[in-house]
């Protein structure tokens, strides 16, 4: 499982920026994951979706980004992914730029703050932390305690 994705940010060598950028507009990476600076500059034609996951500030960036989803007649979708101190911010982004814009709210609760591989739930759904883990029960010395 997984997506084949390519990045794009500034600490990349020019040749590692084209040959990503090759990659996802051959379509041999379906995603292309980009910071603000690095984003600067790119062109794709015909990009199915633009996932803003912090918005630019300017709307004229935010239009030429969004824009990659409909040259030439194509269709497709930008979503922008926004907290809730930025909503307001975000609403005058889209005003300037002209876009109107269907708003769809999630439950923060319903999204774990715990890092990866820290514990939590194993694969088979039980709550577990691996053997000498420091923030689980289990210890690396036959469950003792330390002296």
């Amino acid at each position: 499982f997984g997506i084949n994705a390519v990045d794009m940010h500034g600490n990349l060598s020019q040749a590692a920026r084209e040959r990503n950028l090759a990659a996802f507009s051959s379509g041999a990476a379906s995603a292309l994951v980009a910071t603000d600076i690095a984003a600067r500059g790119i062109h794709v034609d015909d990009v199915p979706l633009v996932v803003h996951a912090d918005p630019p500030i300017e709307h004229k960036a935010y239009t030429h980004r969004s824009g990659r989803t409909a040259r030439a007649g194509a269709a497709g979708r930008v979503v922008t992914v926004a907290s809730p101190a930025q909503v307001s911010e975000v609403r005058q982004l889209l005003s300037k730029a002209g876009v109107t814009a269907t708003w769809t709210g999630i439950e923060v609760s319903s999204v774990s703050t715990r890092p990866s591989g820290r514990g939590g739930v194993r694969a088979d759904g039980r709550q577990g932390s691996r053997p000498g883990a420091r923030n689980g029960t289990a210890r690396g010395n036959g469950g003792r305690p330390r002296r």
